[in-house]
């Protein structure tokens, strides 16, 4: 069976998968775009038995975005979540449009990987406890919590946090924090899918 290049198979890939490759793009980079957002995933590459990409993505807004915590690698019959991830340029993109960072994940392995990266959404990181907006939210969901926050000022600084102060007597500590958490970050959905391979 012969191999296509590299540049050729991402080529097809873009013109028959979820990715858009777009002209003026750098050879091997794909574009996704959801609910009003473009995406870009590029330079893929393995290294210490990590799969590694390069995302950028337009912000929605001034807050600080990140990918979502369950964005999903597929390679072969397996799936990983991402590990790790951190801006390329740090002291650049602090007031930029465009976020990028280099996503990690764990493979286990060195070889040839076809592979397909999903985004499901991007969020804000978690903020400064603004207990009103959270708990609107809570009451929207028909969740049955209801939270307060606290402040606390400590000798090398200060600390928040919230409180559980009710919720069904059936809803486990650990679904009721979920709940609470999405509560405080802003989220945009996708999905934003790229196919491709890297060798």
């Amino acid at each position: 069976m012969s191999k296509l290049p590299l540049t050729a198979l991402l080529l097809l890939l873009a013109a028959c998968g979820p990715a858009a490759f777009e002209a003026g793009l750098p050879p091997g980079e794909l574009r996704a775009e959801a609910n009003g957002i473009t995406v870009t995933a590029g330079n893929f590459r393995v290294e210490r038995l990590h799969f590694v990409a390069d995302i950028c993505f337009e912000r929605p807004s001034v807050a600080d975005w990140l990918l979502g915590d369950q964005t999903l690698l597929t390679y072969g019959t397996e799936s990983v979540r991402v590990r790790e991830m951190g801006l390329l340029d740090p002291t650049t993109e602090i007031d930029s449009p465009t976020r990028c960072d280099a996503v990690r994940f764990p493979v286990g392995t060195d070889e040839i990987i076809e592979f397909q990266l999903v985004i499901p959404f991007l969020q804000t990181s978690y903020p400064t406890h603004d207990c009103a907006t959270a708990q609107a939210r809570l009451d929207e969901a028909h969740s049955g919590i209801e939270i307060s926050c606290y402040s606390e000022v400590l000798e090398n600084g200060g600390m928040g946090g919230y409180r559980i102060e009710a919720k069904p007597d059936n809803l486990p500590d650990e679904e009721a924090n979920a709940w609470i958490y999405q509560a405080f970050v802003d989220r945009v959905d996708g999905s934003w899918i790229f196919e491709g391979i890297v060798e």
